[in-house]
């Protein structure tokens, strides 16, 4: 079954470093994704404005599913974003703790607690827009718009 907001993450460890909940940062974005999938596509490029809107405040990191990390990381930069990619290959363990049912799958990891705070799917930007809302309301900071109208893409894009 999907974690769900006020679940406890499940933590691990990456290759570069500590458990994700001591990322130095106050949220880890968990991203669940694949190589192929065409709404990881559209919304890697706003995951990346968000990464960059609040360095110290959240590490976004993605998970690749059934890929290998440096095929992931590849295209993740084909599609404009640069934040860390590991890979969860068979067995799948990541992806079986998390449960994701789509692909991308967001989940928004307090790390003072350990508990997911939110879960997003798909791109909705509205959602993306609220999840930069509460990430700088968390430090007292005005949001930034992440993924804004007009910008090309739709609303919403399903996963």
């Amino acid at each position: 079954m999907r974690l769900n907001p006020g679940d406890r993450a499940v933590s691990f460890e990456p290759r570069y470093g500590g458990p994700i909940e001591k990322a130095g940062t106050r949220w880890t974005l968990l991203i669940f994704w694949k190589t192929s999938c065409s709404t990881c596509e559209v919304t890697f490029p706003y995951l990346e404005v968000l990464a960059r809107a609040y360095p110290d405040l959240v590490t976004c990191l993605s998970v690749v599913q059934g890929t290998d990390e440096a095929t992931g990381a590849n295209v993740a930069r084909q599609w404009g974003a640069t934040f860390a990619v590991i890979a969860d290959l068979a067995p799948y363990p990541l992806s079986y703790a998390y449960d994701p049912s789509a692909t991308p799958t967001m989940f928004l990891i307090d790390n003072r607690t350990g508990d997911i705070e939110d879960v997003l799917e798909a791109c909705i930007k509205a959602e993306l827009n609220q999840l930069s809302a509460k990430i700088a309301r968390s430090d007292g900071r005005s949001a930034v718009e992440i993924a804004p109208k007009g910008d090309g893409n739709p609303s919403w894009t399903p996963g």
